[in-house]
């Protein structure tokens, strides 16, 4: 069985021998919020997540995909800088698939589908289908 978003938060928190609480605070959520996440209730978000790979020492792929990576010496150096830049391409990545998803090469359709939670997916699904009645509208009204 594969380990679900919320199962290796979990498991990060409890390396760092952190309760609920404490680990709230570190990313500056609630405590029901971490305890949503880690039951896969709600996933965090973009900026939760960054937050939790700093505050563990890992990455924002690792929580979402659980893939890891061996890195070089030289990747470890600039691993840091790269981090902004993965987090960056990350929220760029999730608001093209909200806003653009229609136009996604489809490797990238099939990843995010693979990847998002199924609340995740509904909504987009949701906003795809706002999204149409608007341009429908707006083409009725002609604007």
């Amino acid at each position: 069985m594969l380990e679900t978003v919320g199962q290796r938060i979990k498991r990060l928190r409890k390396t760092k021998n952190w309760t609920q609480e404490q680990f709230a605070v570190r990313v500056n959520v609630s405590s029901q919020k971490v305890s949503n996440w880690e039951r896969d209730y709600t996933p965090p978000s973009v900026e939760d997540v960054a937050k939790i790979a700093e505050i563990c020492d890992t990455t924002s792929d690792f929580i979402l995909t659980g893939r890891t990576e061996d890195q070089s010496s030289t990747e470890k150096k600039t691993a840091n800088e790269g981090t902004s830049s993965s987090i960056s391409e990350l929220a760029k990545t999730i608001s093209r698939a909200f806003h653009d998803f229609d136009s996604l090469p489809d490797d990238e359709k099939e990843f995010l589908l693979e990847e998002l939670p199924e609340t995740a997916k509904w909504k987009l699904e949701e906003f795809r289908k706002h999204k149409a009645r608007v341009l429908e509208q707006n083409k009725k009204s002609g604007k």
